[in-house]
């Protein structure tokens, strides 16, 4: 039985724990990766995207804000899917519906969906999470965002914020 040392040295030891510690440390240093392999980029080097670079990278381009629940059906598929996957692809991140926030973990949480069946991609629908914060309006850094993770638990789909009290 593997115990949660042997995890984290896994993960040291591949280069990605080094990374994900250099991006929760937040210090702009550069990362010597555990596999020269492996470049990583500096805090100080955000994606390359397109729009108004007054504007935060998590606020532009594919990271922009999604303002609209939708529901799409039948969705067109480049490639194949294999017709073994069937079920639903589910995740949760930060969506901000108003301004962009300072830091881009905050925001309120929002469930995009994916359903497969038979090699097609059957639907799509996204929702935002319905959190005290995200229903009168009013967030403040105690706030729950619930946009961290998910967990299916009772039949319930709950979503989790690992920052809230």
């Amino acid at each position: 039985m593997h115990t949660r040392r042997d995890a984290i040295s896994l993960l040291l030891k591949s280069g990605a724990g080094v990374y994900g510690l250099h991006l929760l440390g937040g210090c702009g240093t550069e990362v010597q990766s555990a596999s020269p392999a492996i470049s990583w980029p500096t805090m100080d080097e955000p994606p390359i995207l397109e729009g108004d670079r007054t504007i935060p990278w998590w606020g532009r381009g594919n990271y922009a804000p999604v303002l609209d629940e939708i529901e799409a059906f039948d969705l067109e598929v480049e490639g194949n899917i294999p017709t073994e996957l069937n079920g639903y692809f589910v995740r949760n991140g930060p969506n901000t519906n108003t301004d962009v926030p300072d830091f881009w973990f905050f925001g309120d949480g929002m469930i995009h969906s994916v359903e497969f069946e038979n090699g097609t991609a059957k639907s799509y629908r996204n929702r935002w999470i319905q959190t005290p914060a995200y229903e009168t309006g009013r967030s403040s850094l105690l706030s729950n965002y619930g946009n961290t993770a998910l967990l299916n638990q009772n039949n319930r789909l709950l979503a989790l914020y690992e920052q809230g009290l």
